[in-house]
Parts: C-alpha cells; structure tokens; sequence
C-alpha cells in the first residue's frame, strides 16, 4: 500500500542520488580532462620515441573510453531528474 506522500520521496531520493552521481561524474571527468592535458604533454616530450607515443596513444584511447562511459552515466543520471 503506498501512499501518495511515500510515492514522492522515492522520486526525491531517486533525484537526490542522481545529483550526487552526476557531481561525481563531474569530478571524475574533471580528472580525465586532466589526465587527457597531462598525457599530451608528454606526447610533445617524446615526439621521436615511437614507443613512448605509442603507448601513450594507448592510454589516450583508454582515457577517451572512459570519458565516454562517464558521459553515458552523466546522461542516464540527467535522464532522472527530467
């Protein structure tokens, strides 16, 4: 039996937890950006040592990857608060 008061706290709490995943998310893709900034600069470092600019291509698209998935739950998370 649920009463229509009990109804909008569940829909409170579904929105106060999305808030609070889509400012982790945030903060996450705040350090990716970083990291992304970090990991050029050290492309332009090593321009000759094709080893090095592989594996830090590498982990550019392993950081691109993961900036996609966390994009993916930002909107899911948006999704609930519209």
């Amino acid at each position: 039996d649920r009463s229509p008061s009990r109804g909008l706290g569940d829909v409170y709490k579904r929105q106060r937890e999305a808030r609070k995943a889509m400012a982790r998310v945030e903060k996450a893709l705040a350090r990716a950006a970083e990291r992304r900034e970090r990991l050029h600069e050290q492309l332009a470092t090593v321009a000759t040592d094709h080893t090095a600019v592989l594996e830090l291509q590498s982990s550019l698209r392993a950081l691109d990857a993961q900036r996609e998935a966390l994009e993916s739950e930002w909107f899911a998370a948006a999704e609930v608060l519209d």
